[in-house]
């Protein structure tokens, strides 16, 4: 592949042909050893094959493809996106007519917190064994719905009952590639194996120590079960970071491990700050600090620096107190809502607004029933989505989602698509950063990203990592140590060349009252003493 030279664990993983797990640390070039892994399969498939390469978000299966496709390679019949994508697309669409006798099904994707009493009734008394679920799954389904929530076991359920579905995967897929594995939930776990069982090559990639989304019932359990030594998977390990100056990478390891070994490194770049005071004054802090850290590490552009927080709400005090210009990656109304079309609006929307997107890539990240005709009249109407203003954008919108799904959006769709629409700062969370603005996300949002310096804050105590009151119990207990302490080393790990961690004399807690801030119990963590400067505490 242009450009990359892969070390000696890297090809040992690349070169492997059969089933294997790779644990990836952060900067480990992950995603160059899966995309030459692909392209090392892809010449010895023919046309009407491909590969299964499923990743967390939209927009790192955009990257992966990108690299798979680098030099002209032709990724064939491949699939690259989502697991929800893949299941809608591959297994319940064209399968579960099945059980209508062949006849096509329109339905609308939805959240299980949308469904009336009665279709929740349904829901729930298929939670128990697979005839009950399918039953159920088809009763929702005559309504014009599919539980999002769902779709896994749904998929899993079809593929084992089905012998048309199992035929078609085995046909259709050579392998399957499934990245950040540690955030796996149970039937995704379930399916994945199923794949296998196929007869599919079936290649894992996470890392435990990035496990950051428990409490969506997304458990790095499962990416263990297959690094032990009874499983049948190859285990690769990629120790090497590669993207971060060695003093951040010895400091996110001793977060760990306080035996790690250490990079020799003649400099600290990991800086520890006590601001005194509080939001107001962690502002000003930051706003002085800009200039000198682009001068210092000669940062080109604004939006390489990443400021990474807990929560909203501190993210919320930054935005109106910071000179400096920020912008702060959230998620849009549309994202977050419980509509399945309204979600597929943002989409469309953020290729609209970011230059750097394509409307092919958008049409490769959606499943489209038909066949040519279907899609050069997607590609049409989402040009037109690009150009068009006012009540012609919502009319190109809701052709592309007509042509998408088979039925046009719902009122409520469309209101809260006009509500988005006529707010500038819905408009922004939907925008990429300018080179002039400085990036601000929450540290749960920073998974997957790289800059070039990261401000993290938030490191109080009862914040990273959060406390729990125990009624009558006055030691200190915590909400869940290790999930805080892979946040907080995946926040490190988000930087390249500097790292700043704040705390400060003051805080907002839950209920907004200002508290007296103490440092986060990470900081006293042994092994991470002369791992890194500690800044002159100032206001």
């Amino acid at each position: 592949m242009t450009g990359f030279e892969p070390t000696q664990e890297q090809m040992a993983a690349i070169d492997c042909l059969g089933s294997c797990v790779i644990t990836a640390c952060p900067g480990s070039g992950k995603t160059a050893v899966v995309s030459a892994k692909v392209r090392k399969v892809l010449p010895d498939l023919p046309k009407y094959r491909g590969v299964i390469a499923i990743s967390y978000t939209n927009k790192a299966s955009s990257e992966l493809k990108k690299r798979c496709s680098q030099d002209a390679t032709d990724v064939k019949r491949s699939f690259f996106g989502t697991i929800d994508a893949f299941c809608i697309s591959e297994i319940v669409a064209p399968f579960l007519p099945h059980y209508f006798d062949g006849q096509v099904i329109v339905a609308d994707i939805v959240r299980l917190s949308t469904l009336d009493e009665k279709l929740r009734e349904i829901y729930d008394s298929g939670l128990k064994t697979p005839e009950d679920f399918i039953h159920s799954a088809v009763l929702i389904l005559r309504s014009g719905k599919i539980v999002l929530e769902s779709v896994g076991r749904l998929s899993s359920e079809i593929l084992t009952s089905s012998l048309a579905c199992r035929s078609y995967i085995r046909a259709r897929y050579s392998h399957v590639y499934i990245d950040e594995y540690q955030d796996s939930g149970a039937e995704q776990h379930r399916l994945f194996i199923l794949l296998k069982e196929l007869g599919l090559v079936a290649t894992a990639v996470g890392d435990v120590k990035q496990s950051i989304y428990a409490f969506a019932g997304r458990d790095s359990e499962f990416l263990k079960k297959l690094c032990r030594l009874d499983s049948d998977f190859t285990k690769f390990e990629l120790t090497q970071n590669h993207r971060s100056h060695p003093s951040i990478v010895n400091y996110s390891n001793r977060l760990l491990d306080p035996q790690s070994n250490l990079l020799p490194s003649e400099i600290n770049r990991v800086y520890r700050k006590t601001v005194i005071g509080g939001p107001e004054e962690i502002s000003e802090w930051i706003d002085a600090i800009i200039p000198k850290v682009i001068e210092k590490f000669t940062i080109k552009n604004l939006s390489s620096i990443g400021i990474l927080v807990r929560g909203n709400a501190t993210a919320e005090g930054l935005l109106e107190t910071m000179k400096t210009k920020v912008k702060f990656s959230s998620d849009s109304s549309l994202e977050s809502s419980k509509l399945d079309t309204s979600r597929r609006f943002a989409s469309i929307l953020r290729m609209r607004f970011d230059p750097q997107s394509t409307v092919q890539s958008l049409i490769s990240e959606t499943p489209i029933p038909g066949g040519i005709t279907e899609k050069k009249l997607l590609r049409h109407t989402l040009l037109k989505c690009r150009t068009v203003h006012g009540n012609a954008l919502i009319s190109a919108m809701s052709e592309a989602i007509n042509i998408v799904t088979g039925i046009p959006p719902s009122p409520e769709s469309l209101a809260e698509l006009s509500a988005v629409l006529a707010n500038p700062s819905q408009i922004a969370a939907l925008t990429p950063p300018r080179d002039d603005e400085v990036q601000l996300m929450t540290l749960h949002k920073s998974k997957g990203l790289e800059f070039d310096v990261v401000i993290h804050l938030d490191l109080h105590d009862w914040v990273i990592p959060r406390r729990i009151v125990v009624e009558g119990d006055y030691n200190e207990h915590f909400d869940n140590w290790e999930q805080c302490l892979n946040l907080h080393y995946v926040g490190v790990t988000r930087a390249r060349i500097a790292c700043f961690l704040i705390t400060s004399t003051r805080r907002i807690n839950g209920s907004g009252q200002s508290k007296q801030g103490n440092p986060s119990q990470f900081f006293s963590l042994p092994g991470l003493e002369n791992l890194y400067k500690n800044l002159k505490k100032t206001k």
